[in-house]
């Protein structure tokens, strides 16, 4: 067989691929640190209870729970709130609790200095941490390699182009071993 101007296209054939290895080498990092998530926030919750956290008030604006800016909160309960002024118990249906710690007024009615007790869990972020360091580590390659890709795409035209010429040019009558 003859190999005239295929040399060219090897070496691109080897380039490519050596990026599509990388490719799948690197979803493949990127899916197993995902399932590594999801496995540490089944095993790695720690379970917490507040006990008379002062201060607190149910109305419009919307009350934070202190720990709600703890790193990994999630899932808040409140088991109880208390109108420290009176002593008297609000009933639940009198706030809502959104899933980031806020407790907001479900009524009409406001009270200006509740305590509160609540239980909430953390959720460790190492493998998240790894995970968002590794899929950043792939995108910035891969955003730097479209650059490189490009380049060896318009080789591969200019390749491309001259073999078809060099097919014509013999197939024409021109010399077999003729130059480009």
């Amino acid at each position: 067989m003859d190999k005239k101007g295929v040399i060219g296209l090897k070496t691109i054939e080897m380039v490519f691929l050596g990026f599509m290895i990388v490719a799948i080498i690197g979803v493949a990092i990127v899916l197993s640190t995902s399932s590594l998530i999801d496995v540490e926030e089944r095993l790695n919750r720690q379970s917490n209870t507040v006990l008379g956290e002062d201060g607190g008030y149910i109305n419009e604006t919307g009350y934070d729970l202190d720990d709600s800016s703890a790193t990994g909160f999630t899932n808040p309960s409140i088991t109880s709130a208390f109108n420290t002024t009176s002593g008297a118990v609000i009933q639940s249906g009198n706030w809502t609790l959104l899933t980031n710690g806020t407790v907001l007024n479900a009524t009409s009615q406001t009270w200006g200095n509740v305590t509160f007790n609540y239980t909430y869990q953390i959720i460790s972020g190492d493998a998240r941490a790894i995970s968002g360091n590794t899929s950043g580590g792939l995108v910035d390659f891969f955003e730097n390699t479209s650059t490189i890709l490009s380049i060896l795409a318009v080789v591969v035209i200019i390749l491309a182009i001259a073999i078809i010429i060099f097919v014509i040019k013999r197939f024409s009558g021109g010399s077999p071993g003729g130059k480009l």
